[in-house]
């Protein structure tokens, strides 16, 4: 497992997960990065602002990082090492400042600041240093999370996409700036997969492979060019597999492997190879041509992809995020240098919340 945070990436060897970015708050004070520690193999990996989250095999939810804002679900300014949090959880998605989750049991809970009613608890105040179960959610069995900025998503075992939060530019795919307390069914006329959350845009994967972008239309963010914010289909030429969405940014890849990448792209994060600053339509990441792609991942403006030959990145490298590639910018994914393995730093006792 792979996943790009603000500024710092996590990548997953069994039970380890290396922490690259020189941010304190995630465990990593080098810009040579360090390796976190687990109990037993991680299989899902999330990253916020200034924090970041863990599911293991044991389906158990650790979490580090800045706690300031009640974040990682418990009272604490600042957590270095992973915590274990939560068990029996099934996803975890790390947001600006708040966590949402779901247990294996399909229930959805939120932590953290809950400005633009993000927690879904009804308003806009009420922010929590616990997770919570989103009492408006409640009979719905929900099977994947996801956060942006100050917006969210879920989607339910049924295909079911229900989004609330900030609604500006129209991000949450309803008509109006207004913002939505709590979860929201967002009717795509079909079953989706997947969804993936942008600071300003939206995408959504239907399990026939097709994609839907929504929100703001700068710098290319939908993949097309649009007058509206409303979900509208983006065309590749074949069924899409994979979603990810950074600040700016989107990529996917297609049912035969390739990648294409659309949106802000100043940084090169988009990864075809220019600095661009906007890329209105999918372009294809022509490097990757020559891997098995397995996984695809954005942070704020750096992208990360787990492939048969290890992991490659492009974008902003600033503080170390890509590894070894430190304080310049890549257009073209290149393989990332990983911290050595002998880096490790144990979690502290298990602090479980009932």
């Amino acid at each position: 497992a792979i996943c790009g945070g603000g500024q710092h990436s996590l990548v997953v060897d069994r039970c380890f997960v290396a922490v690259l970015g020189s941010e304190r708050e995630v465990g990593c004070e080098s810009a040579d990065g360090a390796t976190l520690g687990f109990p037993c193999g991680v299989t899902l990996v999330a990253g916020g602002s200034r924090h970041c989250a863990a599911v293991t095999e044991h389906q158990d939810l650790f979490m580090w990082g800045y706690g300031g804002d009640g974040q990682l679900g418990q009272e604490v300014a600042v957590q270095l090492q992973p915590i274990l949090l939560r068990r029996s959880i099934a996803s975890v998605a790390c947001g600006f400042n708040f966590t949402l989750a779901t247990t294996v049991d399909g229930a959805l809970l939120s932590t953290g600041d809950n400005h633009f009613g993000v927690l879904g608890v009804g308003s806009t105040g009420c922010s929590r240093a616990e997770f919570g179960q989103v009492a408006s959610a409640s009979g719905l069995i929900f099977v994947t999370v996801a956060a942006g900025y100050f917006h969210c998503a879920a989607i339910t075992h049924r295909g079911c996409l229900y989004t609330w939060g900030c609604n500006k530019h129209g991000k949450l795919g309803f008509p109006t700036d207004v913002v939505t307390y709590v979860p929201t069914v967002l009717k795509l006329g079909c079953r989706v997969s997947a969804v993936a959350l942008g600071s300003t845009s939206s995408a959504a994967l239907t399990a026939d492979g097709d994609l839907f972008t929504w929100g703001d239309i700068s710098k290319g963010r939908r993949g097309r060019r649009a007058d509206d914010s409303f979900p509208k289909r983006v065309f590749v030429g074949e069924g899409i597999s994979k979603i990810a969405s950074g600040m700016g940014h989107t990529l996917i890849m297609t049912v035969s492997g390739c990648v294409f990448g659309f949106g802000e792209n100043r940084f090169g994060q988009c990864g075809i190879g220019t600095f661009r600053d906007d890329v209105w339509s999918p372009s294809r990441v022509a490097a990757l041509d020559a891997l098995a792609v397995f996984e695809l991942c954005c942070g704020w403006n750096h992208s990360l992809f787990l492939t048969n030959l290890g992991v490659y990145g492009c974008g902003c490298a600033k503080n170390g995020r890509l590894g070894t590639l430190q304080d310049a910018h890549w257009p073209t994914p290149v393989r990332l240098g990983l911290p050595e393995p002998d880096l490790v730093l144990s979690p502290v006792p298990a602090s479980l919340v009932a």
